[in-house]
Protein backbone atom coordinates (compact mmCIF):
# COMPACT_ATOMS: atom_id res chain seq x y z
CA UNK A 1 0.00 0.00 0.00
CA UNK A 2 1.28 3.37 -0.61
CA UNK A 3 1.35 5.85 1.86
CA UNK A 4 -0.26 8.91 1.69
CA UNK A 5 2.85 10.82 1.96
CA UNK A 6 4.64 9.30 -0.88
CA UNK A 7 1.36 10.35 -2.91
CA UNK A 8 1.22 13.70 -2.01
CA UNK A 9 4.93 13.95 -3.08
CA UNK A 10 4.34 11.99 -6.82
CA UNK A 11 1.40 14.70 -7.15
CA UNK A 12 3.41 17.11 -5.85
CA UNK A 13 6.52 16.74 -8.35
CA UNK A 14 3.78 16.24 -11.09
CA UNK A 15 2.35 19.61 -10.82
CA UNK A 16 6.03 21.43 -9.93
CA UNK A 17 7.01 19.69 -14.00
CA UNK A 18 3.73 21.39 -15.16
CA UNK A 19 4.28 24.38 -14.26
CA UNK A 20 7.83 24.04 -15.29
CA UNK A 21 7.00 22.95 -18.63
CA UNK A 22 4.64 25.96 -19.04
CA UNK A 23 6.52 28.68 -17.71
CA UNK A 24 9.79 27.68 -20.09
CA UNK A 25 7.41 27.20 -23.08
CA UNK A 26 6.25 31.03 -22.19
CA UNK A 27 9.73 32.29 -21.73
CA UNK A 28 10.88 30.91 -25.32
CA UNK A 29 8.34 32.28 -26.81
CA UNK A 30 8.89 35.55 -25.36
CA UNK A 31 12.53 35.66 -26.15
CA UNK A 32 11.66 34.37 -29.55
CA UNK A 33 8.75 38.04 -29.76
CA UNK A 34 11.20 40.17 -28.09
CA UNK A 35 14.25 38.62 -30.40
CA UNK A 36 12.18 38.54 -33.94
CA UNK A 37 9.18 40.91 -33.53
CA UNK A 38 8.00 44.35 -34.34
CA UNK A 39 10.69 46.14 -31.93
CA UNK A 40 13.72 44.19 -32.88
CA UNK A 41 16.32 45.62 -35.70
CA UNK A 42 15.53 44.77 -39.02
CA UNK A 43 19.18 42.80 -38.96
CA UNK A 44 17.41 40.54 -36.22
CA UNK A 45 14.68 39.76 -37.85
CA UNK A 46 16.03 38.64 -41.23
CA UNK A 47 18.77 36.45 -39.62
CA UNK A 48 18.10 32.79 -39.93
CA UNK A 49 16.42 32.06 -36.25
CA UNK A 50 13.70 34.36 -37.06
CA UNK A 51 12.88 32.65 -40.47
Amino acid sequence: MISRNSLVSVILVLVCGAILSIFTDVELRLVEWLNCGPQAPADEQRSGVCR
